[in-house]
This record gives structure tokens, C-alpha cells and sequence, in this order.
């Protein structure tokens, strides 16, 4: 069987062109949505946990590939369209509706402003694509250039625009608190250590910005005290605040931190 019936890719003659090879493996790539990890959840491989289990178990494939391809499939049931000149297409559709009108706008940020291309290029330690490195920095490049007209050049100067205008690794402002989860592949572009008048906040075993979404009974201890954290900063900035102007704010509401929602308590 070949990757194509695999992986359940259509049209199924789609990977003997070589220009789709780099959208199958940007698909492949992110089977495993470490960023949205939620330990709590139940349908199959729907966390780093499940996923593992089933790459794991030698009755969801003879080999490791035979494996991905189960976790895939189980993922995404539909067959996935590989077209690289439909992928162009999509992102050089200026409609605000639809599936893809978040995504253009996220693919333009990422060619005028931050670059962020999460790619497979030699010599890393991707997990997901050896030779012949299709997805790669250069493709990245490519698709900003085909979609939006922005060259290299102009990508990677925007970048260090961005960079300047924002302080890079060394953040300008004062009284801004960075907050990362462990697990979140992003806090590897963020602030991890404090800075003067930037405390930072490490989220054990946390994905990306769970402390941000609405309280549910299933979260994580970790996430609970990290909204609790978050509020005594906030309100310690606050009393700083009082203090300089001589004018009195209230207190942050407590009930906010959902820690009677959550069921557990503080240990």
C-alpha cells in the first residue's frame, strides 16, 4: 500500500506531483496536536496520551509508519485534500467568510510581521520528514511570495522590523507578565526568563494558554493556580497603581478563579 491509500490522501495520484509533497507533509506533521493538548478529553487520540497509546500498539500497524497512518486516519476521517495550488488558491481568496479567512490572515501575519514558520529543515530534529526536506524555511517563503507577492527578502526584513519594533528577546514595556505552558511547542519563542518590570510564569504540563479559556471541572491543577497567579499579579500592579496616584481601585472579584468550578482546592 502506498502512502497515498495510507494516508487516505486525495486525489490519489496527488503525491506523484512533487509540489503537493510539502502540504502532505505539513498534514502528517501535526497529527499530534500538542498545542491544543487536553489530558481530560475522551475520543480516541485526542491527546498526547491517546496518541502515544496508539503509536504504541502494535495491533494499529506492523511498523511505525503503518501506525502514524492509523493516528491519522483516526484523526481525520474525511480523505485530505494535498493540492498545494489549491492551498495557493485558498490564501488568495480576500473573502472574510469561511473555513480559510483565518488562516490567510495568519499565514499574511506570519509574511510581514513574525515569521514563525514551524518547518522541517535539515539538520533538525523534526520527527516527521527526512530528505528530500520539503517543508522547509524556503517553502515557507515560497508560499508568501505565490500568495501575497512578499519576497524572502521583504519576509525576513519585516521580521526584523518586528523584531526591533517589539525589543526581539528583550521585550519593551514594563508590568507584563509571560505566562507559558510546558507543553506548548510556542513558549519557545517567548519570554522564559524574568526581565525588570516582566515576571515570567512556568505552567507545568499545560498546552497553549489553557489558563485563558472558561473554567471546566476537568482542569489541570497547574492551570487552576495559574489563573490564581495571574490574578495576584494583576492585583499587586494594581495597589502599585493606588499607591503612586493616590486613588483607590477595587480588588480584583475572587470568583472569578474558578476554584470552586474546578472541585479541587489549592494544595
Amino acid at each position: 500500500m502506498g502512502l497515498s491509500e495510507a494516508f487516505n490522501v486525495c486525489p490519489n495520484a496527488a503525491l506523484s506531483n512533487s509540489s503537493n509533497w510539502v502540504v502532505f507533509a505539513e498534514a502528517v506533521g501535526g497529527v499530534i496536536f500538542v498545542q491544543g493538548n487536553n489530558p481530560a478529553c475522551t475520543t480516541p487520540a485526542c491527546n498526547i496520551g491517546s496518541a502515544c497509546a496508539l503509536m504504541l500498539n502494535a495491533s494499529s500497524g506492523a511498523t511505525p509508519l503503518a501506525r502514524l497512518a492509523t493516528l491519522y486516519n483516526v484523526l481525520n476521517p474525511q480523505c485530505t485534500d494535498v493540492s498545494f495550488a489549491d492551498s495557493v488558491a485558498q490564501l488568495q481568496n480576500t473573502s472574510t467568510e469561511g473555513a480559510t479567512a483565518m488562516m490567510r490572515a495568519w499565514t499574511y501575519q506570519t509574511c510581514t510581521e513574525f515569521g514563525f514558520y514551524q518547518t522541517c529543515d535539515p539538520d533538525s530534529y523534526c520527527l516527521f520528514t527526512s530528505a528530500p526536506f520539503v517543508d522547509t524555511l524556503d517553502s515557507s517563503f515560497e508560499l508568501c511570495e505565490l500568495a501575497f507577492g512578499i519576497t524572502a527578502a521583504e519576509n525576513l526584513a519585516a521580521i526584523d522590523a518586528t523584531n526591533a519594533h517589539y525589543g526581539g528577546w528583550h521585550p519593551n514595556g514594563s508590568r507584563v507578565l509571560w505566562v507559558n505552558g510546558a507543553i506548548d511547542p510556542w513558549h519557545g519563542l517567548s519570554v522564559l526568563e524574568p526581565l525588570p518590570g516582566q515576571p515570567t510564569y512556568w505552567v507545568h504540563g499545560s498546552s497553549h494558554h489553557a489558563w485563558t479559556f472558561p473554567p471546566k471541572t476537568t482542569d489541570q491543577a497547574s492551570v487552576i493556580q495559574a489563573r490564581v497567579a495571574i490574578a495576584a499579579q494583576v492585583q499587586s500592579w494594581l495597589d502599585e497603581a493606588a499607591a503612586l496616584y493616590g486613588v483607590t481601585y477595587a480588588h480584583l472579584d475572587p470568583s472569578w478563579i474558578p476554584l470552586a468550578a474546578s472541585g479541587r482546592e489549592l494544595p
